[in-house]
């Protein structure tokens, strides 16, 4: 049995298969250097031994945004051990994910366009090129945490037009001081951001929301595509974002000569394929 899972800011998606049989799970976000993981795992370990036992799982793949050091790596480890006892682990970045899902083993340029953002340039191996994503506070542009920011603040600074600031202020009736105390004192300021562009995704006929969402995309396209061969491989998205607005993602390439490849919101299921696969030979997309 293969085992991934696949994780961002605000959710784990988790499958596991032998190409055959395929389960689902869904739960919060795992961050292997932050807490609140030991509830996740728990979950994890209940679903595993209701459909499979863990002792048949076989190989473990976990992707996450924040799997970038050895400490995260070790933490993972040391999480997963006890859950999956005669399972080989492989722990990577959601960029690895990215790729592995729409280039395979082929090379390519791809972008993660979630509540975060990030790129690469893919030799079919590992990322041979990469801008700095940053994070939301120096980079991520048009992500979901990027297009949240700016309505949020467009809308405190009263420079929102007032159609749409009135459609915001009766969604959320969000002030100012609870905007600066969940950007500035709670946890997780980068989903709290993110979840305002839900509204951008409900309002984007509206010319404000689609320009302000436009804006997000041609930034991230001048900010963090300009290492790669664009002109010889087109670039595939990956990401909430990215599938929520494809038409304006579509746009903003086309006017800046950038050929889009594949879009997809998720990467779990092509991951469980490129596993599955590579283990067991080709098989059908998980159901």
């Amino acid at each position: 049995m293969i085992l991934v899972a696949e994780s961002g800011s605000t959710k784990t998606e988790w499958r596991v298969s032998d190409g055959a049989f395929s389960s689902s799970l869904h739960t919060d976000g795992l961050n292997p250097l932050f807490g609140g993981t030991e509830g996740i795992v728990q979950e994890v370990s209940a679903w595993i031994d209701e459909v499979v036992r863990k002792e048949n799982v076989d190989a473990f793949f976990f992707y996450g945004a924040g799997v970038l050091s050895a400490a995260a790596t070790e933490r993972l480890t040391a999480l997963f051990s006890p859950v999956l006892p005669c399972a080989r682990m492989e722990f990577a970045s959601d960029l690895v994910a990215a790729a592995r899902a729409t280039c395979g083993d082929s090379a390519g340029i791809v972008a993660v366009l979630g509540t975060g953002t990030n790129s690469c340039f893919w030799n079919g191996r590992e990322s041979e090129l990469h801008t700095p994503a940053l994070g939301y506070v120096l980079g991520d542009e048009g992500g979901g945490a990027y297009i949240g920011r700016r309505l949020l603040s467009d809308y405190l600074k009263g420079v929102m037009p007032s159609p749409v600031a009135c459609r915001f202020g009766a969604k959320y009736g969000v002030t100012e001081a609870e905007a600066v105390r969940r950007v500035y004192a709670e946890p997780y300021p980068n989903r709290y951001l993110a979840g305002f562009a839900r509204f951008a995704a409900e309002n984007i006929a509206m010319p404000y929301v689609s320009e302000l969402v436009e804006e997000g995309f041609a930034c991230f396209v001048k900010r963090n595509l300009h290492p790669y061969p664009t002109g010889s491989y087109p670039v595939n998205f990956v990401g909430s974002v990215a599938a929520a607005f494809t038409p304006q993602l579509e746009k903003v390439c086309r006017s800046c000569s950038v050929v889009t490849g594949k879009i997809i919101a998720s990467p779990v299921e092509e991951l469980l394929e490129y596993h599955v696969g590579k283990a067991y030979g080709p098989t059908p997309a998980a159901r």
